[in-house]
């Protein structure tokens, strides 16, 4: 019985053995899919990575500056696994970025080249007025790992881990503005201002004067200007001279008053001996300009210019056409002849084109006779120039250009100044017309319209066929 006994031990310690061996590989793989404990601890933690340039640490107002953010941040998982943690052990957080700035603006650049103000990730910065800029970033991480899916093809879940909340992290960078220094380009473009009297006097007569005044424009080459390298001086009148006769003005009960200030004349009164004399304005700039930033500054002086113009005295008590000898009356003749416009047949959008106005030698002669046959008459020659321009509602602008290479167009409401036109944003024909007239009284001619012609615009660089050329009076 007891041999019998210590047998059926052996073969249940045999199949128990056997059954262990079987069973083994099923608890190892239990052991594998185990799910892993992240852990996050400071000990380990590196902080924020975080850095902060610009493109210049001294500037002018108005000058834009490039920012250059970065930051960075990982986190340590040391949770306790042989098989490692399923994010790699380093994690890397998200980091937000905050923007703050004294004495300017913080933004960005568009397409064009333009500022637009926005805290959002700006990428420059606007130089405000003169003092210590300065510009700050803050970074904080995002303490939470990206989501992402579960272990392996069968599990649905979506994880995200909290990570260290890191300690956030400042850096501030200082620009010192210094008060814009004007460069002023050194050239004299002063026009020459139009003398605006009758033709003709009687002896002793007075007759009125004014001055059409040119507009001046001074240039600053420095960068970043305030004023946006131009700027508009005023101009006026600074010496009337005659080669006789007085200057003067009617006070305001009417009595005449001779005077040599020219801000104050208005009118010229005519010698007592006939002939043709030679009236002289001398106009100059006024240098003195507004800017935003510093105030009112000097800019370029340009050199004075004058203009003049002629006017015939003439014979008689009274000096009137009929009233006794040398009289003079005036064939009344509508005879202002024609002038060219010839502006390119084809345009581009918001191009800018030469007019290409061309006068003739001779636009208009006015005869005279004497009604008393004292004398045999004659005739005087009328000068003639643009009063009005039209693009017929098209929405183009009318202008001239300057500057040191003539390249800025500077739009004109002063129809004798005009030179170029501006076509709007439009693509069809378009219909461009001047009004001429003579610009003396001798005889007033009824105004014209000068020559239109018809500008076909296209898109691109397409080839368009241009329009004849027609003219003749206005209806």
């Amino acid at each position: 019985m007891r041999r019998n006994t210590q047998g059926w031990l052996r073969v249940l310690f045999g199949l128990g053995t056997l059954l262990g061996i079987l069973v083994r590989p099923e608890v190892v793989l239990a052991v594998i899919h185990h799910e892993h404990s992240h852990s996050f601890p400071g000990s380990q933690e590196t902080p924020i990575e975080c850095s902060l340039d610009i493109s210049a640490t001294a500037a002018t107002p108005n000058e834009i500056l490039a920012l250059s953010p970065y930051a960075f941040d990982n986190d340590h998982c040391g949770g306790l696994n042989p098989y490692g943690c399923a994010l790699g052990a380093w994690v890397s957080d998200e980091v937000q970025l905050a923007f703050t700035a004294t004495r300017g603006d913080l933004g960005h650049l568009d397409a064009y080249g333009q500022f637009h103000v926005s805290t959002q990730w700006p990428t420059h910065f606007r130089c405000g007025p003169p003092g210590t800029a300065s510009i700050t970033v803050t970074a904080a991480d995002v303490a939470q790992t990206p989501p992402w899916s579960g272990y392996g093809a069968n599990d649905p879940r979506i994880y995200s881990v909290p990570t260290t909340n890191d300690a956030d992290v400042t850096r501030t960078v200082t620009v010192q503005i210094e008060a814009h220094e004007h460069d002023w380009y050194p050239m004299d473009d002063l026009g020459t201002p139009w003398v605006d009297t009758p033709g003709m006097v009687e002896a002793g007569g007075r007759v009125s004067v004014s001055v059409q005044l040119p507009e001046d424009w001074d240039y600053c080459s420095a960068p970043s200007c305030t004023l946006g390298t131009m700027a508009t001086n005023a101009t006026q009148a600074v010496a009337w001279e005659a080669s006789a006769g007085a200057f003067g003005y009617y006070d305001v009960v009417g009595q005449w008053t001779p005077t040599t200030d020219p801000l104050l004349i208005t009118h010229w009164e005519a010698p007592a001996t006939p002939g043709d004399y030679t009236l002289t304005v001398r106009i100059d700039d006024v240098t003195s300009v507004h800017d935003p930033e510093l105030g009112w500054i000097t800019s370029w002086n340009d050199q004075p210019t004058e203009g003049s113009a002629v006017v015939s005295v003439l014979e008689g008590p009274g000096g009137g056409p009929g009233n006794g000898p040398g009289a003079r009356q005036w064939e009344a003749v509508n005879n202002l002849g024609g002038a060219s416009l010839n502006p390119p047949g084809a345009a581009g959008v918001y191009e800018v084109i030469p007019l290409n106005l061309v006068f003739p030698a001779v636009m208009d002669t006015d005869r005279w006779y004497d009604p008393n046959g004292v004398e045999p008459g004659g005739e005087v020659v009328n000068p003639v120039q643009p009063v009005a321009w039209s693009d017929d509602g098209a929405g183009g602008v009318f202008g001239y250009l300057t500057g040191p290479d003539l390249s800025s167009f500077v739009p004109a409401s002063d129809p004798a100044l005009v030179t170029h036109y501006m076509t709007p944003h439009f693509e069809g024909p378009i219909t461009l017309s001047v009004t001429l007239d003579d610009h003396w009284q001798y005889f007033w001619d009824p105004a014209t319209g000068g020559v239109l012609r018809r500008l076909r615009r296209c898109p691109g660089s397409a080839v368009c066929d241009g329009v004849g050329v027609r003219g003749g009076p206005r209806s």
